[in-house]
């Protein structure tokens, strides 16, 4: 997974794809320590493009997208958020939410 910083990129990235999967995070969070690994995983397993947005750095993003609890997981298709995955979860949460 890629690491997307500023509204430029991420606009970028979440746009021109059916399915795309955002990680937002914070360095200091504990269970996105957690979930990175499997993310990372899962997108590849999937082969769904996924990123990584650090709140810390990107307030802005995170405010845009009302992110208040980390980690917070969001699918988008086609440009728009589909589905919103709060915390850590398990890979049958992932696959139904990117289907």
């Amino acid at each position: 997974m890629i690491e997307l910083n500023g509204k430029d990129k991420f606009n970028e990235f979440i746009s021109g794809k059916s399915v795309c999967v955002i990680d937002f995070y914070a360095p200091w969070c504990g269970p996105c320590r957690i979930l990175a690994p499997k993310l990372a995983a899962w997108t590849e397993k999937y082969k769904i493009p996924g990123a990584k947005v650090d709140t810390t750095n990107n307030m802005d993003l995170a405010s845009d997208y009302s992110i208040n609890l980390l980690p917070t997981t969001v699918v988008f298709k086609n440009g728009k958020e589909h589905k919103r995955l709060i915390g850590v979860f398990e890979e049958s949460e992932f696959k139904k939410a990117t289907e």
